[in-house]
């Protein structure tokens, strides 16, 4: 089962888009790209804080209070 969130940004302007697909989470924001770049030698493979506020890992109070977090069907 696919599923997909709208997540704010830090500024508060826009979204970005995480989707999870076959047990794995990927996100739109440049962070994410960054550091699950097959080609970026210093790429970790950690997950960006949207990741985290959708899977429950670390969502902050001002992201549950003010819906930064949309679940889109």
């Amino acid at each position: 089962a696919k599923q997909r969130w709208m997540v704010m940004d830090e500024t508060g302007q826009g979204y970005y888009t995480v989707n999870y697909s076959r047990g794995l989470y990927t996100c739109t924001c440049q962070n994410w790209s960054w550091n699950n770049n097959p080609h970026n030698p210093q790429a970790s493979g950690v997950w960006c804080k949207h990741i985290r506020a959708v899977n429950g890992s670390k969502v902050s109070v001002r992201q549950r209070k003010h819906g930064h977090i949309v679940q889109v069907k």
